[in-house]
């Protein structure tokens, strides 16, 4: 059904318009070598449509908390599942100053966590 919580291109799309990213405000997140953070250079309305992709996705409920059994369902199989499961383990920890920013720390940490 469509209510299946997963990650497409309108969840991210309907997120970017709610919260008025525009593509220049995605492109400047990439300013630096891969994978440094992006961290500095995230705008406060990408790291609020971060969470909202990430919440309406499944990864993360509206506390903030990461919901590990639909990131590895999601993910568990793309990346080494030694990896991904350190990185889990690390960025579920992560707490920002507020939800957004909290959303965009989880998804810079598993960027960067190698």
């Amino acid at each position: 059904s469509s209510t299946d919580q997963t990650l497409t291109q309108e969840v991210v799309d309907g997120c970017k318009k709610e919260h008025d990213v525009t593509d220049q405000d995605v492109h400047d997140l990439g300013i630096n070598p891969f994978p440094s953070s992006m961290y500095k250079n995230a705008k406060d309305n990408v790291k609020c449509a971060t969470e909202c992709i990430l919440v309406r996705s499944g990864f993360m409920d509206s506390s903030g908390q990461v919901q590990p059994d639909q990131v590895t369902t999601y993910f568990g199989i793309t990346m080494f599942k030694e990896q991904f499961n350190r990185a889990l383990d690390r960025c579920s920890k992560v707490k920002g100053s507020n939800g957004c920013d909290t959303a965009f720390l989880i998804v810079d940490c598993f960027y960067t966590t190698r």
